[in-house]
């Protein structure tokens, strides 16, 4: 696969990689096993199906509750990190060839092999390619390109190697 594609990362972009990696089922599930953890005694003491009920539905509000609070917290983390970062601003060329990809700024350069991808996740206009647990690079959706077609490209060459 030898193709080179151009962008430019804008904030709005930015912030829903961030808030796509706060909101999930598995950040609530977390939330709800917490909140449910200081409740044992509680529902316990004088069991009751009411009880089990009643305390199940204050934390699945409470857990919903704390998704809203990290979600608020990473948007406006998100628009903060993006304006202090001129690196991110920066207009990025990704070149994909055989057996590895490239990303090129003004400043800087980074190769990656495509075995090296751990995730690929496609949104409906940014597709995020994560290289590690707090790196991943986000191309946004372009009419000089197609997001869905180096998705596609990019898991072939991710299960080939």
């Amino acid at each position: 696969m030898e193709k080179s594609i151009t962008y430019t990362l804008k904030q709005k972009e930015y912030v829903k990689y961030l808030i796509s990696r706060v909101c999930n089922y598995k950040v609530f599930l977390l939330y709800l096993a917490l909140t449910l953890a200081f409740k044992i005694r509680l529902i316990m003491d004088d069991f009751s199906a009411s009880k089990l009920a009643s305390y199940l539905i204050i934390s699945i509000l409470e857990a919903l509750g704390l998704t809203l609070i990290g979600l608020i917290f990473m948007m406006l983390y998100g628009i903060y990190l993006y304006k202090k970062d001129k690196n991110m601003q920066m207009e990025v060329t990704m070149n994909f060839h055989e057996d590895h990809l490239e990303e090129v700024t003004e400043t800087t350069s980074f190769s990656l092999k495509y075995s090296e991808i751990k995730n690929l996740k496609l949104f409906k206009n940014i597709l995020v390619i994560s290289i590690s647990p707090a790196r991943a690079f986000i191309i946004p959706e372009s009419t000089d390109y197609d997001i869905k077609e180096i998705h596609s490209e990019l898991v072939k060459l991710n299960k080939k190697k």
